[in-house]
């Protein structure tokens, strides 16, 4: 199933087993327009998102080893699973292809989640 829908979730056990798979260039204002305020800081991070897409992927948008949070254009890492295209994904998201919701259709409800 093509994802026409993604969430922001605060479930860090869906990202068991997920790790860069490359970067969007946007800034933090466009991030938190879309996905809301990020999970705060982490290990290396300042901020993160959990996104879950409605076709079963799961990805990750952080920044890694920065000091301050990046305000101007960055190259966010985006975090998922190894061929699932989930750069393509998010990247679909910050264009407006893929819908932001904060809860997915009922009918696309029962998908089984797997890291992205």
């Amino acid at each position: 199933m093509q994802a026409t829908q993604v969430k922001t979730v605060d479930n860090y056990n869906c990202i068991n087993g997920t790790s860069l798979q490359g970067y969007v260039r946007t800034t933090y204002a466009q991030l938190v327009a879309l996905f809301g305020q990020g999970m705060g800081a982490g290990d290396k991070t300042t901020q993160e998102w959990i996104l879950q897409f409605n076709n079963g992927v799961v990805a990750t948008i952080y920044d890694w080893k920065t000091y301050d949070t990046p305000l101007d254009v960055y190259d966010w890492h985006v975090g998922g699973a190894r061929g699932t295209g989930v750069v393509a994904l998010v990247q679909e998201a910050l264009d407006g292809i893929i819908e932001v919701v904060d809860e997915f259709d009922e009918e696309e409800e029962d998908v089984e989640y797997y890291g992205a």
